[in-house]
């Protein structure tokens, strides 16, 4: 692993509750400033991600350590955030499911109408990525389904005919997915 990484691990068995695996922030943003409002949007944050210890072992704010508010708050007042530490491995199932919760978390406090919240470091950019890949996936695996369906009643002509070429290829699919699916639970590396 990366030296960052390494680093991140020492600091937190050191310093943590040794079970973070990945860090996260939560950026709560105010284009017209920081207010008594966004202070309460902050507040419900923090309440929210505090009564999740199982997904975020370590959270650092500035409501139950006020000595932060001055590194967690940017020069502009414009901007404040949270950084935390997850217990899921970055681009895991259960990291994915962590950022979606935060997600979902971040949308549902109430907060004023010029304050946007976002969820953002690596465990973000990974499941954001992981997202784009399945949407392109599924698109492209449509197109290029149609594309070959074009091209055999090009060469076939005959409906019957173009069955046994899909058959054949829907079948070869269906047998590698159960393959990757089995060798990767076996704990074999598959990407």
């Amino acid at each position: 692993s990366a030296p960052s990484v390494r680093a991140l691990e020492a600091m937190d068995k050191a310093f943590g509750s040794g079970d973070t695996r990945s860090d996260a922030f939560v950026v709560l943003v105010d284009t017209a400033g920081l207010s008594a409002s966004d202070t309460t949007t902050y507040r419900g944050l923090v309440r929210g991600i505090a009564a999740q210890p199982q997904r975020v072992p370590e959270l650092q704010d500035w409501i139950d350590h006020p000595q932060l508010r001055r590194v967690l708050i940017s020069k502009d007042h414009r901007a404040t955030y949270l950084p935390l530490g997850l217990s899921s491995d970055i681009g895991s199932a259960a990291s994915i499911a962590d950022v979606k919760w935060l997600r979902s978390l971040a949308a549902t406090v109430p907060r004023g109408p010029t304050t946007r919240v976002y969820v953002t470091g690596d465990p973000a950019t990974i499941t954001d990525l992981n997202d784009t890949v399945d949407r392109t996936s599924k698109r492209i695996t449509v197109i290029s389904l149609l594309a070959l369906i074009a091209i055999l009643i090009l060469i076939y002509r005959r409906p019957v005919s173009i069955l046994v070429p899909l058959a054949t290829i829907g079948i070869a699919v269906a047998c590698t997915r159960v393959v990757l699916a089995l060798s990767g639970h076996a704990g074999f590396p598959v990407s």
